[in-house]
């Protein structure tokens, strides 16, 4: 009864975690795929939050992608 309680009053959060590369040939396709990566997970998995190291590359594509 009490674990009922407690998922009623606490969402489960789903974490995206994210580690890219430096280098990046093609950003507006790195961009587009992690959207579309992310519009899926999110369509189905909310509320989420998103961790990553923000290093040059694929890092700050992904957090542009995230705010």
């Amino acid at each position: 009864m009490a674990d009922e309680r407690n998922r009623a009053m606490l969402p489960e959060w789903t974490i995206i975690g994210f580690s890219g590369h430096r280098e990046v040939a093609d950003t507006e396709l790195a961009k587009k795929s992690i959207r579309a990566a992310l519009d899926t997970v999110l369509a189905r998995r909310s509320p989420a939050a998103a961790v990553s190291s923000v290093a040059p590359g694929g890092d700050t594509i992904f957090v542009a992608e995230v705010a």
